[in-house]
């Protein structure tokens, strides 16, 4: 139950407007070029993307251990790969409704990543976008429709944290349909977010759980040993 709150809670806020933050980035920490953010060189834990920025480029935060949380505006239309690569801090983020695509490895070695909101918006994610991710439990999509994805594309290889994966009302199908068809097993929990009309979200509806398979068991095991 506290795992479904917790989840629920920033489901909300993934509806209440992300980029509603008083805070002002030091653009001197951003290398930008035509709307590209190239480059970040600031040691700040909290960031606030510029607007304006369209495209977070590649490698553009790689390395970056000081950072916890990344507020991205909604002018970003796509996160080029390995753009928050190894960025070991980072505890959370919320992809806006603006962006259409997530490159591949952009969010690879996010060892801190514990969950994620991929917006309506996203069309398309790129193979291995999630790689290692090892304390990711939760991740929820806004969007009934499953984004397109990478035919080499898994869903957070090399994670053995997963639990679940929150969908809106009536999408659990679709999702299981692409997750059996993407790793050939019914590995995650999917749960049904059941958005209200005037509140934004009013609660969630578990779906039947995805039986956790034996390479899961195998994988944690090999895991405990090492």
């Amino acid at each position: 139950m506290k795992r479904i709150l917790t989840a629920l809670a920033a489901f909300a806020l993934a509806f209440m407007l992300v980029p509603a933050v008083n805070a002002e980035a030091d653009e001197s920490d951003f290398v930008i070029e035509n709307g590209v953010l190239i480059e970040y060189n600031g040691t700040d834990t909290h960031v606030v993307i510029p607007d304006g920025v369209t495209w977070i480029g590649v490698r553009a935060f790689e390395y970056n251990a000081s950072i916890i949380s990344v507020i991205i505006p909604n002018s970003v239309t796509s996160i080029d790969y390995f753009a928050f690569g190894r960025c070991i801090n980072l505890e959370s983020i919320v992809i806006p409704d603006s962006v259409t695509s997530i490159s591949s490895y952009a969010f690879q070695g996010c060892t801190s990543l514990m969950n994620i909101t991929i917006s309506d918006s996203v069309e398309y994610i790129g193979e291995n976008a999630f790689f290692g991710c090892v304390n990711l439990t939760d991740i929820i999509f806004k969007s009934a429709k499953p984004p397109a994805v990478d035919n080499r594309f898994e869903f957070f290889p090399g994670n053995l944290t997963l639990t679940n994966v929150y969908v809106p009302r009536g999408s659990e199908s679709e999702y299981e349909a692409v997750i059996y068809r993407l790793i050939g097993r019914r590995a995650y929990n999917i749960v049904e977010i059941n958005k209200h009309p005037d509140t934004g979200v009013a609660g969630i509806t578990p779906v039947a759980a995805l039986a956790v398979v034996a390479f899961m068991s195998a994988a944690l095991n090999k895991r405990k040993g090492t």
